[in-house]
């Protein structure tokens, strides 16, 4: 089977447990989907530079960002989280450097907080948004990340930024630019209440920061030399290939949001 049947098989089979996690789920349920998506990517971001090594602070990782995730049912905010976190990890290095051999440099600990911040982080904050809002976070970037896809493996030459990410063209940028801004108005229009003008402007910034999203991922990679960041979906990669957008487009929306639409 090519990539491209595997990568539509893919989609086929996990949109709709996400679709309906989104539109009939329970917070739990959402909260339950937000750790799984964090925990999975965090782990494929850690393995980008720890490829075989350094299970214990990958579990780690990936305990934090339970505790990121639903810090609602221990009544502690993700900030004050944060910060506990950010001495815990130093204390832990300072420890582990008291003994003798120890192998764990000090930015290791450090890749696990930026790791938090990157990936569990932007994404708890979904269980604070409307399930419309999702609903268009989510239509956004994978409107944008789909377009992109499709407008430069048909209609792209020139290459947009061949040093980060050598199959992006300009015409797979413009596709997916073109595609979110009729998106956005469309659904803009239905769901939400605001004009014409506020929409593209939404439309063009969650665009910007979905392709930022993209390339920024792609950076790592290449600056590790690796194509997928992981396997576990079929034709598309790891998920942190398929949320890297999402990363991104995640912010500046709630930042709209807020300072926009008051």
């Amino acid at each position: 089977m090519s990539s491209h049947k595997k990568r539509i098989l893919t989609s086929i089979v996990v949109l709709p447990v996400v679709s309906w996690v989104i539109l009939f789920g329970s917070n739990f349920f959402l909260q339950v989907l937000i750790f799984l998506v964090s925990s999975l990517g965090l782990f494929e971001f850690l393995s980008l530079f720890w490829k075989n090594n350094h299970l214990d602070l990958k579990i780690l990782a990936i305990l934090i960002s339970f505790l990121v995730v639903f810090h609602d049912f221990i009544h502690i905010s993700p900030e004050f989280l944060l910060i506990c976190c950010f001495w815990i990890l130093n204390l832990l290095f300072l420890f582990i450097y008291g003994k003798k051999n120890s192998t764990i440099p000090w930015i290791d600990i450090q890749l696990i907080f930026l790791g938090i911040i990157y990936i569990p982080y932007v994404l708890q904050f979904f269980q604070f948004v409307p399930r419309k809002d999702i609903v268009f976070i989510l239509g956004v970037t994978i409107v944008s990340d789909t377009c992109a896809y499709y407008s430069g493996k048909f209609f792209g030459e020139k290459k947009l930024w061949p040093k980060v990410s050598p199959k992006k063209t300009w015409m797979g940028s413009f596709g997916s630019l073109l595609s979110c801004l009729l998106f956005s108005f469309i659904y803009g229009k239905i769901f939400f209440s605001l004009s014409w003008y506020q929409l593209l402007f939404l439309g063009t910034i969650l665009n910007l920061g979905a392709q930022l999203g993209d390339l920024f991922e792609s950076a790592i990679k290449r600056h590790l030399n690796i194509k997928d960041s992981g396997f576990i979906l079929p034709g598309h990669g790891g998920i942190l290939d398929r949320i890297d957008s999402l990363l991104f487009v995640c912010p500046i929306y709630l930042i709209f949001t807020r300072y926009f639409m008051g």
